[in-house]
């Protein structure tokens, strides 16, 4: 089991798992009730398709986002990075 170096909880992981586990309930009562409304999963997988696809370009431009800080920090650090 990895240890943390700090003291302070992880957050991230919190957060993860907390919406991890919110759409995995949400994501199988959509996919219910779009079958039982109209006959098939075929909307229901589209749908799904659509949310990975926006949830990739989404992570593209956060990812995108924070480049441009670090290099914006790192250009206006006057302390060497390794020191």
């Amino acid at each position: 089991m990895p240890r943390y170096r700090s003291s302070c909880p992880p957050y991230g992981t919190i957060f993860s798992n907390l919406f991890a586990n919110i759409g995995g309930f949400t994501c199988v009562y959509a996919l219910g009730a779009i079958r039982d409304t109209t006959g098939s999963f075929a909307w229901s997988f589209m749908g799904i398709g659509g949310l990975c696809l926006a949830g990739m370009a989404l992570a593209f431009v956060l990812a995108r986002m924070r480049r441009r800080a670090l290099g914006a920090a790192r250009r206006t650090r006057t302390v060497p990075l390794n020191a």
